[in-house]
């Protein structure tokens, strides 16, 4: 089942985003559709045992890096405190959650900044646009991200993948909807 409606969800999410592109925000929307495309790559990886992890780590690496460029120039002006002062508070948190990691704490830590800035742009991006869709995304991939970490790094919780799945489908469909 998962290997069905996994990538099927995605593939929907991206073409919800394609319904949606703005002519007049080609560049952003180019750049969140590309995001889409590394996430269904990186839930194809993550769908299969766990040699592959890394491959979906970087996957969705790749595509939070395309998400943090887009949010950047979605506006002309930047908080610069909130781009710093965000990641600086959340870093501290995810270091808490990495000293359980092993031997993959330093790609974990990085992906984690990665995200944590992506959150901080979606920040300054509602704090300038006052854009929901993008801040509620970015909000909710965060979760989705700190629940998949805590229940494989930490300690499992029961029901893992609905509140996994749930919150970063609706993340992905948010940011889609930010074309």
């Amino acid at each position: 089942m998962l290997f069905l409606f996994k990538p099927l969800t995605m593939s929907l999410i991206i073409l919800l985003a394609f319904s949606k592109f703005d002519t007049s925000h080609s560049f952003y929307s180019t750049l969140i559709i590309s995001g889409l495309v590394f996430g269904l790559v990186g839930d194809t990886f993550l769908m299969f045992p766990d040699n592959y992890f890394m491959r979906g780590l970087i996957s969705f690496l790749i595509g939070h890096i395309i998400y943090s460029f887009a949010f950047y120039f979605y506006v002309d002006t930047h908080n610069l405190l909130i781009i710093i002062l965000i990641p600086a508070v959340l870093i501290l948190i995810i270091t808490r959650v990495v000293k359980s990691i092993g031997k993959l704490k330093y790609p974990v830590l990085f992906y984690s900044s990665v995200l944590v800035l992506m959150l901080a742009l979606a920040v300054n991006v509602f704090i300038i646009e006052m854009n929901y869709w993008i801040l509620l995304g970015a909000i909710l991939f965060f979760i989705s991200d700190l629940v998949l970490a805590y229940n494989k790094f930490i300690r499992q919780i029961k029901f893992a993948h609905l509140y996994i799945l749930s919150t970063y489908f609706c993340a992905q469909t948010l940011i889609a909807l930010s074309v």
